[in-house]
């Protein structure tokens, strides 16, 4: 069997954790994939090490990116463009968040993380944050938008051969919106596969509180430091990717120094036995996207034996079902984290039922149903 794996464009992070475990199967099979991309911003010994598996893949390059500032006709485009290259696979596992545009014989399993098309057409960021572009800028993503919505209308995707798998109900929901019902026996959902950490005993009863993400507006850093502001005698544990000259890093670093916080560290681009070990050591988890389709990184908190406090959006309401650890308005955290502090019965009780509410998110059953996939295909 020959794979290809299609992304426009492949970055550290949550997608490319699943593409790692894929491949990872894949190999197991004897199967060398090859990743048609865009652009591959780390190197195969880079994703070794990162995401601490030995895989093996080879990188074909789609050149050139002529159209990177106007990301939702780029995807599509790319679609277009991988045509030619991919008929002669006998898979194709698509990781694109759209299948719009792709040959229609292929032999196709789309892993969707959120669809593009249900952005686009709705008009609405999946984050909801609003950045200070310039003119030029938002008229670029405005023309980009208004282009992709009208391709979207043109395409009428094929469903023969086509498995579509889900993050997330979610993600499922926002499919079935915009997809035509013949679609909707082919959505399976399949939850990302997560490596659990197990919570370590420790003497050390500290209270703390940690988040994990890559540094970005979307991921709402800056808000959280203001919320340790008003909680100084806690100290929040901020972990992430993110190069040290990177303007939203600096100026979430610029923050912290100008009002004189004591109790807040950044800690970027930590080693894998590092972050493990600083998630292990915290009480809460605070994860403050909105919208996030599904949250690796909160079902790693909870495995760790983090309480969660999470936006009451998105898929993170399907791992953190207690309304009572969900927020509308991000400085409704503090409140919840003080509650918790002085009742530990509660957080123990919580911490019970989180634990049993994640098993359904083991790494094993993410590889158990791929390999099921896999066998069929």
């Amino acid at each position: 069997m020959t794979v290809a794996i299609l992304q426009d464009e492949i970055v550290k992070g949550g997608r490319l954790s699943v593409l790692v475990e894929m491949i990872f199967i894949l190999n197991e099979k004897k199967i060398i994939p090859d990743i048609i991309s865009y652009q591959l911003n780390l190197s195969k010994n880079e994703i070794r090490k990162e995401y601490n598996k030995e895989i093996d893949f080879n990188y074909i390059r789609i050149a050139p990116n002529l159209f990177r500032k106007a990301p939702e006709t780029n995807k599509l485009l790319f679609n277009i463009f991988v045509n030619r290259k991919i008929k002669s696979y006998s898979l194709i596992i698509n990781s694109n968040n759209t299948f719009d545009f792709l040959n229609k014989n292929t032999n196709l399993i789309s892993y969707i993380h959120y669809p593009r098309k249900d952005r686009v057409l709705r008009n609405q960021s999946l984050h909801q944050i609003k950045t200070n572009q310039h003119f030029l800028s938002k008229s670029v993503l405005m023309i980009d938008k208004l282009i992709a919505r009208c391709l979207y209308k043109l395409s009428k995707p094929s469903i023969s051969n086509h498995l579509i798998i889900a993050n997330s109900a979610f993600t499922k929901n926002a499919i079935e919106r915009q997809y035509n019902a013949r679609f909707l026996q082919k959505i399976k959902i399949i939850y990302p596969p997560v490596e659990f950490f197990n919570k370590k005993n420790s003497e050390n009863e500290e209270i703390t509180v940690c988040s994990l993400g890559r540094f970005h507006p979307s991921k709402r850093q800056l808000e959280q430091i203001k919320i340790a502001k008003e909680l100084s005698q806690i100290k929040f544990y901020l972990i992430g990717f993110a190069d040290e000259n990177d303007y939203y890093f600096r100026k979430c670093k610029s923050f912290i120094k100008e009002n004189r916080i004591k109790n807040v560290f950044l800690l970027n681009n930590l080693t894998y036995k590092d972050l493990s070990e600083k998630m292990q050591e915290s009480t809460f988890f605070i994860h403050t996207m909105i919208n996030e389709p599904f949250g690796i990184v909160t079902v790693q908190a909870i495995s760790a034996g983090s309480i969660p406090i999470v936006h009451n959006s998105g898929g993170q309401k399907e791992i953190v079902p207690m309304q009572e650890l969900h927020y509308n308005d991000i400085y409704e955290i503090k409140n919840i984290i003080i509650k918790l502090i002085t009742e530990p019965e509660l957080r123990e009780k919580y911490q019970k039922e989180l634990l049993l509410n994640i098993e359904h998110y083991e790494q094993s059953n993410f590889i158990n149903n791929f390999r099921a996939i896999l066998n069929k295909k």
